[in-house]
Parts: structure tokens; sequence; C-alpha cells
């Protein structure tokens, strides 16, 4: 998932974006979004425009021509397909490769699974892990995360206290 569709912007269908993509400006790089809401089927839609104000995104796509279709996307999630994406590179990975790995507390004693993220929409993302328990970790590298290996689908935590 790249971004999420923050609701209308302006009464001619424009869209306010919120961005996963570091730095935020490169969602604009992919020119067809897939957009779906409350699980619904995935829409594809082409950029037509966008600006970038300060630190707010804004976009128009094609279908969406009034407020009133733009408030109906209110929420929706934006994303390409994987193949359309570059490769992360070593050592970097997306949040969706996270996901399903098996987590390990620093003694190597497993916990669970990670099974979403939460966006906190503050310094960092929030890694949900689900076991027998259900944990919540900062994602943040070398503090609470020791590594990931997205190869083995393995993520080691530091720290204690996560019985």
């Amino acid at each position: 998932m790249l971004g999420r569709i923050g609701g209308a912007f302006g009464v001619r269908g424009w869209l306010s974006v919120r961005s996963y993509t570091c730095p935020p400006e490169n969602i604009l790089n992919y020119s067809r979004w897939w957009l779906s809401r409350s699980g619904k089927p995935w829409q594809v839609h082409d950029l037509f425009k966008a600006q970038l104000r300060g630190r707010k995104l804004t976009a128009a796509l094609s279908g969406v021509e009034d407020r009133d279709q733009a408030r109906a996307w209110n929420g929706a999630r934006i994303a390409v397909p994987r193949s359309h994406l570059p490769d992360p590179g070593p050592g970097s990975y997306y949040w969706c490769d996270l996901l399903g790995c098996t987590v390990f507390d620093q003694n190597g004693k497993e916990l669970g699974r990670a099974s979403r993220i939460l966006e906190t929409g503050g310094a960092h993302e929030v890694l949900v892990v689900s076991g027998k328990c259900e944990y919540l970790v900062p994602l943040v590298m070398g503090r609470f995360v020791e590594w990931v290996d997205i190869g083995r689908g393995a993520i080691r935590l530091r720290g204690e206290g996560l019985d």
C-alpha cells in the first residue's frame, strides 16, 4: 500500500492524499493508482494532476470529478502492483514484506507472527505481533527491532519484558 485518501479537497474532485512513500511525493511517480475502500474490489484510476503544497499532497484522478465523488473515496487505500515498485535493495523492505514473518524475542523465543502495521501518524509505525498474546512493537530498528530477515521470514526483537 502506497498511501490513503484523506478526503475531498476543494469542490472539483481533488483528493487529499496521505503518502506512505519516502519521501512522500514519491507516490506521484505512479501515474495509475489502484484504490480500494471497505473491502470492496480495487478500482484503477489514472493520476491526472497532483500538487505538493508544503507538506500537503493533493491529487486529481480520472473518474473523480466533483466533491461528492471525492468524498466517497475518503479512507481508501492507494496501491500499485508489486511489479511496478522498485527493488527495495539489500537490507531494505516494504511494510507488506513484514506481514506473516515469524517474530522472536531477544532470546529466540517465538512470539507469533507479524499480522499488521498500525499507522500512528507519529514518529514511527507499530508492528502488531499476534500469537498467544498480541504485542505492539514500535518499528524502530536497533532500538526495538534487532534485525529483519525477509528471506527467512523472521524478525528478532530487542529488549525484555515481552513475556
